[in-house]
């Protein structure tokens, strides 16, 4: 049975789903999209030696990759440079800015794939006027419900004389995902 923050982590992740999806039938390029993958990876603070990172969206384009993180919970305090922030019930959850980086250096450790070739990007569904956020990390974005549709747009819109072989990379990280992937509920328990 699923918990009251899993119902609306979904139901935020479906919101964004929609408007992330008519706001690519908008563009003039091909894209792919991969939606909520758990993938380990190696690390010395991990049980087993690995730990692992939750991707809800990873939006593969001509010009860049975007790795999406969505929250749909209210926080009490967002402080960028702590890696837990908390919530309007006292609990102490993981910071989503510092979330998204690490799964953007994870991916682009895997992928090898240089940074300034992925953007990051939070959408906090319950904050607004997400412009007062700090940004401490470079390429990356926070957006709240009150713009993240526009800002999406605004993004999703920038173009590059240099163009990434998005297919092939989409292609490599699917056959990863494939061979290293696991479950939610492994990810859930490591």
């Amino acid at each position: 049975m699923k918990d009251y923050r899993e119902i609306i982590g979904e139901e935020g992740e479906e919101q964004v789903r929609e408007v992330l999806q008519e706001v690519l039938n908008k563009m003039d390029y091909e894209y792919k999209i991969v939606r909520n993958v758990y993938f380990p990876f190696e690390s010395v603070y991990g049980i087993n030696g690995y730990i692992t990172a939750e991707f809800d969206f990873i939006v593969f384009t001509p010009f860049y990759i975007y790795i999406i993180e969505v929250k749909n919970e209210r926080y009490l305090n967002n402080n960028p440079k702590e890696p837990l922030c908390e919530l309007m019930d006292n609990t102490e959850v993981s910071n989503p800015i510092t979330q998204n980086h690490n799964h953007k250096n994870v991916f682009c450790s895997e992928m090898m794939i240089q940074r300034e070739n992925v953007i990051t990007i939070e959408i906090l569904l319950k904050t607004e006027n997400c412009e007062r956020v700090e940004k401490i990390f470079p390429n990356d974005y926070v957006f709240g419900k009150d713009d993240y549709k526009e800002n999406l747009f605004y993004l999703l819109s920038t173009e590059t004389d240099i163009q990434l072989d998005y297919k092939s990379l989409y292609k490599e990280f699917i056959n990863k995902v494939e061979e290293k992937g696991i479950s939610k509920e492994e990810h859930i328990n490591i």
